[in-house]
């Protein structure tokens, strides 16, 4: 569980530091267009609607919510940290933190969203030439994974 702590201390003040930077907002919004250019049309608008709603729309959110508490006390409040390190509550539940969560296990917990970063990785991979075939098999294999821990996560809520 440790183990689990640090890496969530890690995570979150990199995310910290990530939101409070422009450029960082710029560069995944860049880079996320730049990724909707080269999915097969069908998936295009998707894509498209996806960068404008999730990532941007998103940005100031999680900025908000880092700046409300710090990574220790949401690695608290998600327990990831030991028992005897966790945050003392009275039973309340703010309304941010509620919106937050409920945002990030949709989006974290939808097979539509799963399914598009899975096609768009796999395009990704396309471009590798001959190393497609076994980034498209590790691009399958860690999405699943990741979104099956995912899952047992938000379960536990």
């Amino acid at each position: 569980m440790v183990r689990f702590a640090k890496i969530c201390l890690s995570t979150l003040e990199a995310i910290k530091s990530a939101t409070t930077n422009a450029e960082v907002q710029k560069l995944v919004t860049d880079i996320s267009t730049t990724v909707c250019a080269v999915v097969p049309k069908s998936q295009k608008s998707n894509c498209v609607e996806f960068v404008e709603k999730i990532i941007s729309s998103n940005f100031d959110l999680i900025r908000e919510f880092t700046e409300l508490w710090g990574p220790d006390e949401i690695c608290k409040m998600v327990m990831l940290c030991p028992k005897t390190e966790s945050l003392e509550s009275d039973g309340k539940v703010c309304t941010l933190c509620t919106d937050v969560v409920s945002v990030v296990r949709y989006v974290a917990t939808d097979p539509a969203v799963q399914h598009m970063i899975t096609t768009y990785l796999e395009t990704t991979c396309k471009l590798s030439g001959p190393l497609k075939s076994i980034c498209t098999t590790i691009v399958d294999e860690l999405v699943e994974e990741a979104y099956l821990l995912i899952n047992h996560i938000f379960d536990k809520f």
